[in-house]
């Protein structure tokens, strides 16, 4: 992938079926920047989860040396594609992942039940 600042909308193209030069369309779905992205406009994980999850309806798996979470959205039902799988890895760079089935999962992140609606919360994750 390109070095120009765009990785974690690049991976996020690819996981969603799209292509490595449509990051443009996911930075206008999920953010207000332009691209090429300047350091403080990088895509922030675990920052940007929700946002993703929500914006996509889907499972978000995050990996990091640092943390490993599961986001779930909080305002509809999940559609029910192919969940999202992303990593960082030298703290710099987003790539996919593929988990194997019966891979184990990242805990869903902390408080999501706080912010879920209620219709989310009978969806028994």
């Amino acid at each position: 992938m390109d070095r120009d600042g765009n990785c974690g909308y690049r991976v996020l193209a690819v996981c969603l079926g799209k292509t490595n030069d449509d990051y443009e369309t996911i930075i206008r779905e999920i953010s207000w920047i332009d691209s090429p992205c300047i350091f403080e406009h990088w895509m922030r994980m675990p920052q940007m989860g929700n946002v993703i999850a929500n914006t996509y309806q889907r499972l978000l798996y995050f990996f990091s040396l640092q943390i490993n979470l599961t986001f779930l959205p909080h305002y509809q039902p999940l559609n029910w594609n192919k969940a999202l799988a992303i990593a960082i890895v030298n703290n710099n760079h987003y790539v996919t992942i593929t988990l194997k089935p019966g891979a184990p999962i990242p805990p869903i992140i902390n408080r999501w039940s706080q912010f879920a609606t209620q219709l989310q919360k009978d969806e028994n994750y």
